[in-house]
């Protein structure tokens, strides 16, 4: 069955969608609780159409519910052994369909629009990140880094 892309729009938090910001993933062997792979990964909150876009698509999907709204995590693997044209970073962009800079952080609170491939697993659909459509940046309020003690 050849593969489906749903689109859905929203509030992006915690946009690690570039080969500079990727998630570099977790090891049990060095000391983590679980292993993860790398992945780019975007946490969308989104309104009820495009919550209903994801589970009409991907039957039994649960969303995260935070304080700042329903929540639809998408992930795509940094690496993937089966097909490597289905990992690497998405493709990401601006407004105007401009390449989006490898470094640059999207902040949380911008608004993206965000296309995902539904494809099927021997546990029934999934969905991978194709695409991240930048569409009102905000800067990423970073923390000042704390000052070494004097003397240190």
């Amino acid at each position: 069955m050849a593969s489906k892309v749903i689109t859905v729009e929203g509030t992006a938090y915690w946009a690690k969608v570039t080969e500079g910001t990727r998630d570099r993933g977790s090891k049990k062997s060095e000391g983590a609780k679980y292993d993860y792979p790398e992945a780019t990964t975007i946490q969308v909150v989104v309104d009820q159409d495009s919550l209903k876009t994801v589970t009409d698509a991907v039957p039994g999907f649960k969303p995260n519910v935070t304080d700042n709204g329903i929540e639809v995590k998408f992930r795509r693997n940094w690496f993937n052994e089966v097909n490597p044209a289905w990992g690497g970073a998405p493709d990401v962009m601006d407004e105007n369909n401009e390449p989006w800079p490898n470094d640059k952080l999207i902040g949380n609170g911008s608004k993206v629009r965000v296309a995902a491939e539904v494809y099927d697993t021997r546990y029934g659909k999934a969905i991978r990140l194709m695409a991240v459509k930048v569409l009102d940046f905000v800067e990423a309020d970073l923390p000042d880094c704390a000052e070494l003690p004097e003397g240190f």
